[in-house]
């Protein structure tokens, strides 16, 4: 899996995330500004991982495996992979929610069952969306500014690494010139034409130079300890001394590198993802001034209930029959006999009331009319037939408390003020590092040349114009002429190697800063074994 920019992803193993690291070549002004004009002609477009420079296949390797391995990077390579999984999490709709009722006591239902769902005005989730992405992209800029940040880390380590081995190789160079000295001094001393205070001299040189060669070897284990931290390994055993390595090429003109970083610095692109990021977050605020909907369906269990409001046809018949004076085929009871007692024609009046009441009796009435076994036969069909209750119900919020929505949405817009000034912050910054960075290059290369052209040259011929002079046996050259000279020469050769050092420094700066290489490949130069410190030298004397 090969990350690129944007919204690629995503499962299996992780890998190094180095993009490409290819060799040195150097192009013209021209070429460059070509290639600044299709990079800003393509900036609102998807880019791939940019390309590192490496001189030499050593540091080709060191980068390939910090790329892979670097703890830092994977961990923000998961929390990459975290950020993209929120955005299938916000564009979602909310859980339903499910309800059941049950009725403890009630005439009409026994349980309900509610199931309720909550939708966003339209657009929130879109929105919702747009702006976890945003932070996604954001969390990916931040990956590929971490693996910026790392491999010029790596490239510091192993140009300091390259520095102290130089050194090293410059001390044993010097060890020759003294114990050469050394040998002529003792001729001279021999043949009566040097005292012994040039012997003493030579010798406190030498003591001098094991004293330097000790340190610089004692400093190495800390160096390859920065050089192994830089890579993310283990504690592990001093790497080798690293291959000789070309300077690199001469940087573009200011302009240029201004105008690049502007584009292609992982850093401005993870501060505009977080700007379209707070805007979007406007949008959501703008949102919630708007309601939400919630439709409810419900579904209320009605069986076995009987309806005491419905009386049907046939009950409503027999209700106007109660209304009515005369019943429908009352037997009427007979009229008092005028010849019997007082007491007998109360009785007989008694006996035809109670008769009239229990014909007008509602069940009796119905039998008369032969309507009781129809009620019944209604009153069942009645309940057979009942059917259960389903409801559908929308809710709505009403968004009336408009200070808070207001501020709300203006607590957005500061936080897209406050990233837009971040980002002009970090572009400012990387404005002023990238001219230092500029300027320690060519500063790096100016005394590189100078020392390498001029310097170092000069005094060479001049140590060996007082060695031969003093070797001959010359009387005019003084021993103290010949030692200066050579202080001379070792210091120029170290001056050289700390210049070439800061312009690999420099470069790795720049690079750093302009989030990518302004050179194509090459063929990777062979390692001059002849020139590298012995791998398993040791601070013992030396020869």
């Amino acid at each position: 899996m090969t990350l690129a920019h944007g919204r690629t992803r995503r499962r299996g193993t992780f890998n190094f995330l180095a993009g490409h690291v290819f060799m040195p070549i150097e192009l013209g002004v021209k070429k460059l500004m070509l290639i600044l004009v299709l990079l800003c002609a393509g900036a609102a477009a998807e880019v791939a991982p940019p390309e590192f420079y490496a001189p030499n296949e050593e540091l080709r390797a060191y980068l390939l495996e910090a790329g892979e391995k670097h703890p830092k990077l994977r961990a923000l390579h998961e929390e990459w992979l975290a950020a993209l999984e929120k955005v299938p999490q916000v564009t979602s709709l909310e859980d339903p929610m499910l309800g059941f009722s049950y009725f403890l006591q009630s005439d009409d239902s026994r349980y309900s069952v509610m199931l309720s769902q909550m939708f966003p005005w339209f657009g929130t989730l879109r929105e919702r969306g747009n702006k976890a992405r945003a932070e996604a992209d954001a969390a990916l800029a931040r990956l590929y500014a971490a693996r910026n940040e790392i491999f010029a880390g790596v490239k510091k380590a192993y140009f300091e690494y390259a520095y102290l081995a130089e050194s090293v190789r410059v001390t044993e160079s010097q060890v020759d010139i003294l114990t050469y000295m050394e040998g002529v001094v003792n001729s001279r001393y021999g043949l009566g034409m040097s005292g012994q205070e040039d012997l003493l001299r030579i010798q406190i040189e030498q003591t001098k130079l094991q004293d330097r060669y000790d340190g610089l070897m004692q400093y190495r284990p800390a160096l390859a300890a920065q050089l192994n931290a830089a890579v993310g390994r283990e504690a592990a055993a001093d790497p080798e001394w690293p291959q000789p390595a070309p300077l690199p090429p001469e940087a573009p003109p200011a302009p240029i590198v201004m105008a690049r970083l502007r584009v292609t610095n992982p850093e401005l692109t993870e501060a505009a993802h977080l700007i379209e990021g707070s805007e979007r977050e406007v949008e959501l605020a703008r949102k919630m001034g708007y309601p939400n909907f919630t439709f409810s369906l419900e579904y209320l269990d009605m069986k076995d209930v009987r309806n005491p409001y419905r009386t049907g046809p046939f009950l409503e018949t027999l209700d106007a029959f109660r209304t009515w004076t005369t019943p429908v085929r009352v037997d009427l009871p007979p009229l008092p006999n005028l010849n019997d007692t007082l007491a007998g024609q109360f009785e007989t009046a008694a006996t035809g009331i109670r008769s009239l009441r229990e014909q007008t009796q509602p069940d009796n009435l119905g039998g008369l009319m032969g309507m009781n076994s129809l009620v019944e036969l209604e009153e069942a069909y009645d309940n057979a037939k009942r059917k259960d209750e389903v409801m559908l119900s929308v809710n709505v919020n009403v968004p009336i408390w408009r200070k808070r929505i207001k501020a709300g949405i203006d607590e957005a817009k500061h936080r897209v003020a406050a990233a837009e000034h971040e980002r002009q912050r970090r572009a400012i910054s990387l404005d002023a590092q990238a001219r230092m960075a500029l300027f320690d290059m060519q500063d790096g290369r100016r005394r590189y040349q100078l020392f390498d052209q001029t310097l170092i040259p000069q005094a060479q011929q001049t140590y060996e114009a007082l060695q031969t002079s003093y070797a001959s046996g010359g009387t005019e050259t003084d021993f103290l002429d010949v030692l200066d000279s050579i202080q001379t020469l070792l210091d120029f050769e170290l001056e050289k190697v700390q210049a070439g050092r800061d312009l690999q420094l420099a470069a790795a700066e720049l690079e750093w800063i302009m989030g990518g290489p302004w050179a194509s490949e090459s063929a990777v130069p062979v390692a001059d074994e002849s020139t590298k410190p012995s791998a398993d030298a040791t601070p013992e004397r030396l020869p």
